[in-house]
């Protein structure tokens, strides 16, 4: 059952190799102006990012002993992508990840490192043009949410390493099912889907190719159909962003090798659509009904929804400079001082803290040499704030501490609410012994 191949848009014409290099450098240029740089500056990043293709590219017609073609731009801008740690700031620490970096990602005159990669703003700005749009301007990607163009380009290497010269529905799946972290594939992985099971089946319904993997891969009529789908399902809920719960609901929509991959791994449309439903909000209730929150110790089978949930947290950017907690992390909490809270069946929130001993830093309060418990998180859907059961995860963490012998329980926030916060903690019985404030001159000119 394969799908047929067909170009993503069968009227609109290519564009040559330097229109596709100036759509990329536009791309770019947005993204700082975005970002507020400069019109200087983004002209200097524009030549210099000129130089650094044609340069790439010539290297790669020396090889051929031909003129460069779109999948060689292709190529090259894939080859542009900045690791996403350098987009975050960081550079890697350790001797052998740094030399690992140097040998893969070298370019230009001399081997240089790609000297954008150095400069945050700069690789984020390349990062956003490259998977914003992927292909540039293509209308379909519009709106999507990182995660879900990121299992776009999953499903791409998936297509590319089966050979195939398409990007159909089981190639998203696919992608939805690697992408673990979204919503999708937090779905699929709780409904005991993995990826070895579903290309598995892939394989029994769409032979591997044979010829060499390409660059540029149309995406079918079937997905371009999904991926609407997608979009009147987000509508109908609400959300004006297409995300990866909702490029699998559009899967289901589609009588294509996706949906049969589904079903033949032994999940129904109604159960998908359950669980997705499950992990975005909480089941509807009744109004005036007020139903018992649990409170209750966290297991390895909430992991993924409460991965999901600091996810949202960190959506919702009312922690300054929060980054959502690993899962690795979360499974170390497990068995430990960590506690969700469930309602109608619904994890709505969680509370974690971990145990430390003061060699100084906390000195004001703790005496030296003394244990502590330090909250590392809490966090309650907004819509359930104003239930108490933020105050209910903190009993919780203060019981288990108690039954620890820990006398000191500790707790710090970046959050844009500052009163709303010291309120809560000042509620539960927390002291404020230091405060940290910043200005932001470049918001007074």
């Amino acid at each position: 059952m394969n799908e047929p191949n067909m170009n993503e848009s069968a009227n609109a014409p290519e564009p040559t190799v330097t229109e596709k290099i100036e759509q990329f450098v536009a791309a770019v240029d947005r993204a700082l102006a975005d970002s507020g740089i400069g019109a200087d500056e983004r002209q200097n990043v524009g030549a210099d990012l000129r130089v650094q293709i044609d340069e790439m590219l010539a290297a790669r017609a020396s090889s051929t002993a031909k003129p460069p073609t779109l999948d060689d731009v292709e190529a090259v801008l894939a080859e542009l992508d900045p690791p996403e740690s350098y987009s975050q700031g960081a550079e890697p620490k350790e001797k052998e990840e740094r030399e690992q970096h140097e040998r893969h990602h070298r370019c230009g005159r001399g081997g240089r490192m790609r000297w954008f990669w150095r400069r945050r703003r700069v690789a984020e700005a390349i990062r956003r043009a490259l998977h914003t749009s992927g292909p540039f301007g293509n209308p379909v990607f519009a709106g999507m949410t990182p995660r879900a163009r990121k299992a776009i380009s999953l499903a791409k290497a998936e297509a590319q390493s089966l050979r195939h010269d398409y990007i159909g529905t089981e190639h998203l799946l696919m992608g939805l099912i690697l992408e673990q972290e979204g919503v999708a594939g937090i779905a699929l992985r709780i409904l005991g889907v993995n990826i070895d099971r579903a290309r598995g089946e892939l394989v029994k319904l769409v032979q591997p190719g044979k010829g060499e993997p390409r660059f540029r891969l149309p995406l079918t009529p079937r997905l371009h159909q999904a991926i609407q789908e997608a979009r009147m399902a987000a509508g109908k809920l609400g959300h004006n962003y297409i995300g990866t719960e909702h490029l699998l609901l559009g899967l289901l929509d589609i009588p294509a090798v996706g949906a049969e991959i589904i079903k033949n791994l032994g999940l129904t449309s109604k159960t998908v659509r359950q669980e997705i439903a499950r992990l975005v909000k909480a089941d509807p209730v009744k109004p005036g009904v007020a139903l018992p929150t649990v409170i209750r110790a966290a297991t390895a089978q909430d992991v993924p929804r409460v991965r999901w949930l600091a996810e949202q947290w960190a959506r919702d950017g009312e922690t300054l400079g929060l980054q959502a907690i690993s899962e690795d992390l979360l499974e170390q909490f497990v068995g430990g001082c960590f506690f969700v809270a469930e309602r109608n069946g619904q994890v709505v929130g969680f509370a974690c803290a971990r145990g430390k001993t003061n060699h100084g830093a906390v000195s004001a309060v703790v005496g030296n040499g003394q244990r502590y418990l330090e909250i590392e998180d809490v966090y309650v859907l907004p819509a359930n704030r104003s239930d108490g059961i933020g105050a209910q995860l903190i009993d919780a963490v203060t019981g288990w501490a108690k039954q620890q012998g820990v006398r000191y329980l500790l707790a710090h926030s970046s959050t844009r609410d500052v009163d709303r916060v010291l309120n809560f903690y000042r509620d539960s019985g927390f002291k404020s012994w230091s405060v940290q404030m910043y200005r932001d001159l470049g918001a007074t000119g």
